[in-house]
């Protein structure tokens, strides 16, 4: 078998600028049992300009498992081969089936090369504001999405959302959660059953969402379009659901409807999918909306930047850090991505930039359990304040601003 895809040495020709990155040309495919076939270009984003889609997914398992179900489901996970720039590579089943619908990412960058990996990192931003279009895979159809979405489609038509404009940001959560459905739409509500309410909560908890990288790839969007199997979803859409899930699980929790809304947990680590949802949209909201004054600020601040990333996934812990430098003008925190350092070197650092920026300890309230930490390293364990351990809760994570919504 040919060598898996970061490692083919027939593959890659080096990039000749800072600027420089490898895109995807995808060919027809005329039949479902043919590979994918394709070949790779090198452009530049600062001379030639180039007009490109960019794919936005997670590298692993895209569904939603029940915890005690993780790990037994490998499916999307194994290794496929496609055929690039003539030669066989191995990719992700999930990838795979993404790239019948479109392009990207593990084929574009050496992960290889480490100096290749840390320019590249830094172009991410650059890379997903200036594409035409951000194509948000959210993985494959299955029976929970195949029930999701009509729902979906149907609960947008309810008249609570008649009256609400896009383009209000600030108080939308607070006025909604203060809504009284009117009976037409309790009733349209009440016609739909638990077991599906299931399947659109387990939609909503589908991995893409809670990938670190996505919050820069999808705030960054000047124009999103979200995929799940052959459906086309608009960002809106699931924006809306998701306030009236909560809305539901704030007002009718105790109901059949809003037990069907709530997944199951574990260990208290307990967290509402429909919020992280509302605050990816809030914050690309805010970021492509900035205030029209003449004083310069930041977006964020960086313990607000910390705070997104903590419920999180990603398979190098970090990317916790390295994925939101991109969300900031390049070097507004002195921090830049280094792939050559260990993820303690790069916890420590960010931690000292926290401390540097708040001037308190607050921070210490980040502290989780030791036999949480997943780095592997004793080191660790005498600055016990580990990014990528999630939080007990939502009340663990440190204060958001006070223009943060919900």
């Amino acid at each position: 078998m040919d060598a898996p895809l970061s490692r083919h040495p027939d593959l890659y020709t080096p990039l000749p600028t800072a600027t420089s990155i490898r895109v995807i040309e995808l060919h027809p495919v005329q039949k479902d049992d043919q590979p994918i076939t394709c070949t790779l270009h090198l452009t530049d984003l600062e001379h030639n300009t180039p007009k490109f889609h960019a794919l936005s997914y997670t590298w692993g398992d895209p569904l939603y498992r029940y915890w005690f179900d993780e790990g037994k489901s490998t499916t999307w996970v194994q290794e496929v081969i496609i055929i690039c720039n003539g030669l066989r590579v191995n990719v992700t089943a999930n990838l795979e089936c993404a790239l019948r619908a479109i392009c990207k990412d593990k084929l574009c960058v050496n992960q290889d090369d480490v100096q290749e990996r840390n320019t590249q990192v830094g172009l991410m931003a650059r890379i997903y504001s200036q594409a035409s279009l951000v194509i948000s895979w959210l993985g494959p159809a299955d029976e929970d999405s195949e029930q999701a979405i009509p729902i979906m489609r149907r609960l947008n038509k309810l008249q609570c959302f008649d009256d609400m404009e896009e383009d209000q940001q600030c108080s939308i959560y607070t006025d909604f959660m203060k809504k009284a459905l009117e009976d037409d739409d309790k009733a349209k509500v009440d016609s739909i059953s638990a077991k599906d309410f299931e399947s659109l909560t387990r939609f909503l908890a589908r991995k893409y969402f809670f990938r670190c990288w996505v919050l820069q790839e999808v705030m960054l969007a000047r124009h999103i379009r979200m995929l799940c199997g052959t459906d086309i979803l608009d960002f809106s859409e699931l924006r809306r659901v998701a306030l009236l899930v909560a809305w539901i699980k704030e007002h009718r929790f105790h109901e059949t409807v809003g037990q069907a809304l709530t997944l199951p947990v574990k260990n208290n680590r307990h967290y509402d999918h429909e919020k992280a949802i509302l605050e990816l949209f809030h914050n690309r909201w805010r970021l492509l909306n900035p205030p029209t004054t003449q004083e310069k600020t930041l977006p964020f601040t960086f313990a607000q930047l910390l705070a997104l990333a903590r419920m999180t996934g990603c398979e190098d812990p970090k990317d916790k850090v390295f994925a939101l430098l991109g969300i900031v003008p390049r070097g507004a925190f002195g921090l830049t991505a280094d792939y050559g350092k260990s993820p303690e070197q790069v916890y420590i650092e960010a931690l000292r930039c926290l401390i540097d920026e708040t001037k308190n300890l607050n921070c210490l309230s980040w502290v989780t359990d030791l036999s949480d930490i997943q780095l592997g390293s004793e080191s660790l364990k005498t600055w016990p304040i580990n990014q990528s351990s999630p939080p007990q809760a939502w009340a663990t994570m440190p204060p958001r601003g006070r223009d943060w919504t919900p």
